[in-house]
């Protein structure tokens, strides 16, 4: 999480997009709305591929309460701390929507298999996402030109167009909502859930089949995107029962929480 000379991340976006390859995700899971009467939890995937456990959920940590509704996360530092050596990406903070929790989770002392460091109470925490979870669809844009953006690709997964029900062998209910791409823009890891009393509205067979995971192979030459054959992970075989899968977060940072000051 950090290397030997510096702070936490990196010290540009550039020497980002040099970094390894990421191994393991971080994703949020939820209950609350499914009817089933467990807590929320962080799972932890296993994503390198040389790994026996890739495309898997190696380890899952329950929060203490029922009901939270686990949503965005965000890291303790990033690499606006890049310079200061003190600084450690060691906490993952996931607040609960509907309880107002914070979680502290500490990712640090074994990334493989992150524990819950204390829970702050009473925090107001919003947030809204937007995606083309309705239609079913993820579009790849260039903007090189701002003025005339060019559709360079697009992919189907779920969705209440009926466009790609099924993908990798699974039933995706849902759409595509939570993306997060890869630090060199290669990868981009989509999940299926957005608030659990949308889900049900549109997608009421959520409730028994669960969300999934799924990764986007994108082109970052000549642009295109397809969905990788090799990677699902179908979180309507929980053991818990079926759950859904919110918003995901690197060990080592990601685009969308890593900002440079």
């Amino acid at each position: 999480m950090t290397n030997h000379c510096c702070g936490p991340g990196y010290a540009s976006p550039a020497e980002a997009m040099t970094a390894p390859r990421e191994k393991l995700l971080y994703t949020i899971a939820i209950y609350t709305g499914t009817g089933i009467q467990k807590p929320d939890y962080l799972c932890t995937i296993d994503v390198d591929p040389e790994s026996s456990t890739y495309s898997q959920v190696i380890s899952r940590l329950q929060m203490p309460g029922i009901g939270d509704e686990l949503h965005h996360s965000g890291w303790n530092a990033c690499s606006s701390c890049h310079g200061d050596a003190s600084m450690e990406r060691k906490y993952l903070i996931v607040p609960g929507v509907r309880s107002s929790n914070l979680h502290i989770v500490d990712c640090g002392t074994d990334p493989r298999s992150p524990t819950l460091f204390k829970v702050i109470d009473g925090a107001e925490i919003k947030a809204r996402t937007n995606c083309n979870w309705l239609h079913g669809d993820i579009r790849q844009y260039d903007i090189s030109d701002p003025h005339n953006a060019k559709l360079t690709g697009q992919v189907w997964m779920g969705g209440l167009l009926g466009r790609a029900p099924e993908v990798n062998g699974v039933k995706v209910t849902g759409g595509p909502q939570m993306i997060q791409l890869s630090l060199d823009g290669k990868r981009l890891y989509v999940t299926t859930s957005l608030f659990s009393t949308w889900d049900n509205q549109f997608y009421p067979e959520i409730r028994t089949n669960g969300g999934c995971m799924l990764m986007v192979n994108c082109d970052t030459e000549n642009g295109g995107m397809e969905i990788d054959p090799r990677f699902v992970v179908d979180f309507g075989e929980e053991p818990n029962g079926p759950s859904r899968c919110h918003e995901t977060r690197y060990p080592g940072g990601d685009c969308t929480s890593d900002i440079w000051v």
